[in-house]
Formats: C-alpha cells, structure tokens, sequence
C-alpha cells in the first residue's frame, strides 16, 4: 500500500514514482507526485509466471503534476499513467494536473496484443492545463508545447473514457488548489515548493466531482 505520501523530482534521465511488476498488489491513494521523469505510475505484468502472479494495482484519488516532461523528448513514454502487458489495474478518480500526456495503455482492447488486462478500469480522472509552455525544441517539433496537448483527443495509446473531464483548451478546469501556481510553474520544472498546498479550495471543481466522492473510493476491475 502507498498512500498519503510526497513523491518529488523522481530520475534523472528516467523514472517513475511507482513502478509496479509481476508478483505486486497494489493499493495507491492520497499520494502526490511532482514532476517525475516520465510517469507517475508505470504498471506493468512483466515476469509473470512460476510463483510471480498477475500484477494488480488500484490507484485512485492521487494527484499527478508535472509528469512527463523531464524524460527524453526524443523517447517519449507516457507522461502521467503507462498500463501495458497485462497488468490488471484500476485507475480511477485522479488528479492529473500540467502532465505531459493523459493515461496511456498501449494496446489495451486490442486482440491478442500487448495492452493492459481486458478486465481493467480507467476512468473519473479529472485532467487541467495551465497555459505555460515548454521550450523545448522537440517538445515544440511534436506538438506538446502544453498538457493540454497531451490530453486532446487523438493522441497515440492515450485512454479516452466516458466520465473523465479534460476541459476544452489550456487554462480550463483550474482545479483550484489551496496553494499551487496552476498557471504558471514551468513544464520541466522539478523544485519542489514546501509551501505548496495541493489540498483543494471551498467550490474547486473536482472537489464534488468523481465516481464515488462521498466515499472515496474506486472501481475495481471488472
């Protein structure tokens, strides 16, 4: 179980906040993760079999900031959640917040391909935007100046799903954080702000909002 803990400039030329394999049930909740190298949470059923049984993972109600954004824009990999290989998993009711891309799984509802377990759960994540920018020169040349960019319909191995909330342009769905510069602190920035407050304002908008917000809790699989 990881739960009710800080996760912060995670990597240097890689890397995750949590990285799950086969052989792992995992309950995630009440974490917040600030600029990982590449993703917040990659989950994986990799080295299955034997005594090594199906990687299951429940994340829900985390916050993601800044994911993505410091790994190699010339090897990009995700950017806020990666699901693939048949990992079981339930990811639901997050808060996925300036990140370089939404969820991903590769493959997933593909026929005998590579994707996450056909039984998994995605969905009730709330995505927000600022208006910043990257400037870096292949992030410019791919299009993902912003995180918006990263969550518009269209983008490769990206999980669209029925009650997610992804707002229409970059600046929407300011999910007003006590204390947090949702406008402004940089893409690639990995200096993390002890005054920082990502508890949630009287009247934010995802603070009503999600599958089961009086009982904090999250789908299972299927």
């Amino acid at each position: 179980m990881f739960t009710h803990n800080l996760f912060y400039a995670v990597g240097e030329a890689g890397g995750e906040a949590i990285n799950v394999k086969a052989g792992c049930k995992v309950d995630a909740s009440y974490n917040v993760m600030y600029s990982p190298n590449t993703n917040a949470f990659k989950l994986s059923n990799t080295g299955f079999g034997g005594s090594r049984f199906q990687a299951q993972i429940k994340a829900y109600n985390n916050t993601i900031v800044n994911s993505g954004w410091r790994r190699d824009p010339n090897k990009p990999k995700g950017g806020s959640v990666w699901a693939e290989e048949g990992c079981l998993v339930s990811i639901c009711n997050n808060l996925i917040i300036n990140s370089m891309f939404a969820v991903k799984a590769p493959d997933f509802e593909v026929a005998g391909g590579a994707g996450a377990d056909l039984n998994s759960v995605f969905d009730y994540n709330f995505y927000a935007s600022g208006t910043q920018q990257s400037t870096v020169a292949q992030h410019i040349a791919n299009g993902t100046l912003t995180a918006f960019d990263g969550f518009k319909p269209g983008v490769t191995d990206v999980i669209y799903s029925a009650h997610d909330v992804r707002g229409g342009s970059t600046g929407d769905n300011d999910p007003k954080f006590v204390n947090f510069p949702f406008t402004s602190n940089p893409p690639g920035s990995y200096t993390f702000d002890p005054t920082w407050d990502f508890h949630l304002q009287t009247g934010s908008p995802p603070a009503t909002w999600g599958v089961m917000a009086t009982t904090n809790k999250s789908p299972s699989p299927k």
